[in-house]
């Protein structure tokens, strides 16, 4: 797989809605804030990002440019919600809340995340994963719901429209029973009811990734055009971490690799090259019918790494419709300038 965009953190993009000022300087999250989620609700736009073994747990920011956002709460942050089987009490250093994605529906914010548990001296640990709700981004959230049966991590959520059936989809990545390499992911989706908290049906599994799917996690769903579209990180989160989509006319797939993967990475930059690490999108929708996402990234400032940690950036996206005949029913996301592959 050839690769595509990567964000420039330094530049600058002309876009008057964006903020005040007609730009905006990358990163838009400074600091440890890995793996962005985002979502608009009318005029405002809410972020949500790892958090690991810290507590307060799961920081929420809240903007109206998406530029310039403000820590509005915690959805963890009572001793109760991470004193049993959310256990924030002894847990590792890089282990705890990975990968939290913020959602809305019908009135109602929900986040669902994995915490990940090993004990002292043990190397293998647990993955559980739960689900939170709120009448508002910035609290008081729920305790958090277990949900049984759903292994893996990086769990997201798709809420189909009334007319397409009006359901809840849980979507997460886990391992395959019969792996074809080592390292290899597989993302599934499963029907959840959200007044039990439980899954209906069979789950179903959807996807093994593009560039030989090593590590494929951080899955997100969305509809653009009657077309379901499915992103999800690859390659792990050091230096070939990249971005792969796929679509389907139906949620349940069966879902058509892009031959535009990696849609954006710096996988194919030396290391040397400042930014490093891209990847992990979450996509958002404008009133006005633009897109962006938020990736993370990490800044190449002492031995390829930066105390800084991996930050929240923002790129723009088109959406490109292919011009061979024999591929032309695809409208591809393109990640970034799409004329210089820069932000």
């Amino acid at each position: 797989c050839s690769s595509l965009f990567f964000p420039q953190a330094d530049a600058l993009v002309t876009d008057r809605q964006l903020a005040p000022s007609g730009t905006f300087v990358n990163p838009i999250l400074q600091g440890s804030y890995a793996d962005p989620s985002i979502i608009r609700v009318g005029e405002d736009f809410y972020m949500v990002s790892s958090s690991f073994e810290y507590f307060p747990g799961i920081p929420i920011h809240h903007s109206k440019d998406m530029v310039n956002w403000r820590l509005i709460g915690y959805a963890l942050n009572r001793e109760d919600q991470v004193s049993g089987a959310v256990n924030l009490v002894d847990v590792k250093q890089d282990d705890g809340i990975q990968a939290a994605t913020i959602r809305y529906n019908k009135g109602k914010f929900y986040i669902v995340v994995t915490t990940v548990y090993r004990g002292m001296g043990v190397a293998d640990g647990t993955c559980t994963s739960f689900i939170m709700d709120s009448d508002s981004a910035a609290g008081p959230w729920s305790e958090p719901h277990i949900l049984e049966g759903a292994d893996g991590i990086d769990p997201s959520l798709f809420f189909d429209s009334d007319e397409d059936g009006g359901k809840a989809w849980y979507v997460a990545t886990h391992a395959p029973a019969k792996p074809d390499f080592t390292g290899q992911g597989q993302i599934y989706l499963w029907e959840l009811d959200l007044e039990t908290w439980a899954f209906k049906g069979d789950r179903i599994e959807l996807w093994r990734g593009a560039c030989n799917g090593v590590w494929v996690e951080g899955p997100h769903i969305y509809k653009h055009n009657g077309w379901y579209y499915l992103i999800v990180a690859e390659g792990g989160t050091g230096f070939h971490h990249a971005v792969m989509v796929a679509a389907s006319k139906a949620i349940e797939g069966p879902y058509v690799s892009s031959p535009r993967n990696p849609i954006i990475t710096a996988r194919h930059l030396s290391h040397k090259h400042w930014l490093q690490r891209v990847g992990h999108a979450d996509f958002v929708e404008l009133a006005d019918g633009r897109w962006y996402a938020a990736v993370l990234g990490v800044r190449n400032q002492v031995n390829y790494t930066s105390n800084m940690g991996r930050e929240s950036y923002l790129v723009p996206i088109i959406w490109e419709r292919e011009v061979e005949e024999w591929e032309a029913e695809y409208t591809w996301p393109v990640l970034a300038d799409p004329m210089a592959g820069t932000v």
